[in-house]
């Protein structure tokens, strides 16, 4: 699949609408990375709120400190 355009696909359960997923390639600080590269493309222009900042940022902490359990 297209890595660079995220192509509409079906998610955990047909019934559910087409959806575009992003997955990383590394799984290393993944959610962390994503984060900064979502900020780098401009995708919070006019978000000038810190705690919102802070508040992704402790979600992709979060994120990659998490671990499946089975």
């Amino acid at each position: 699949k297209n890595k660079i355009m995220p192509e509409p696909c079906q998610f955990l359960n047909p019934k559910l609408p087409l959806c575009s997923i992003i997955r990383p390639t590394d799984a290393k600080d993944a959610a962390k990375r994503a984060l900064a590269a979502f900020t780098h493309d401009g995708l919070f222009i006019g978000q000038t709120n810190n705690e919102f900042f802070e508040f992704m940022q402790h979600l992709a902490d979060a994120a990659d400190a998490a671990r499946r359990r089975v």
